[in-house]
């Protein structure tokens, strides 16, 4: 009985988030942006991730706004605890990128963003250096994400 009484909450459910209009809010149907023009300075590997999010938005669209965009990123590795033996036990893995957007009007803006992930240190190093890659790439899609939603939020 449990068993039906589940199954039709989930009917409701489903059939109201369907009918109710939702629509996630970086959908790139809504855009109201393209980027004509990137240009990318500092750590590569950063740089990669950060226009693996953006690439999406380098479709050409007729009568919205064109951004040029230039970024500057960097990435640091600082270590915040050691032990006796003046081995890091922790560290924190900073990336700091900052942009400067043209639009197509000539209007320039420029923001710093900054993503900062704290890590304890591993006792292997190649599971470290995994791991850093791992925290280096989803950080970078974090700061990707934050310039989608700065460039949306411009003309808001």
């Amino acid at each position: 009985m449990k068993y039906f009484y589940k199954i039709i909450i989930l009917f409701f459910l489903f059939t109201f988030l369907n009918s109710c209009g939702y629509v996630p809010v970086n959908s790139q149907d809504k855009t109201n942006f393209y980027i004509s023009e990137i240009n990318f300075n500092g750590s590569r590997t950063i740089n990669n991730h950060i226009n693996l999010e953006l690439k999406k938005y380098r479709n050409y669209k007729k009568d919205i706004k064109s951004y040029q965009i230039d970024i500057t990123s960097a990435y640091n590795k600082v270590v915040t605890n050691k032990d006796d033996q003046g081995d890091p036990k922790n560290y924190n893995l900073i990336i700091i990128t900052d942009i400067k957007t043209v639009s197509d009007d000539g209007k320039e803006m420029n923001k710093t963003f900054k993503r900062i992930i704290s890590v304890s240190a591993k006792k292997t190093k190649i599971t470290e250096i995994n791991e850093e890659k791992k925290y280096k790439k989803k950080l970078a899609s974090l700061i990707g994400k934050d310039i989608i939603f700065f460039l949306q939020a411009i003309d808001k």
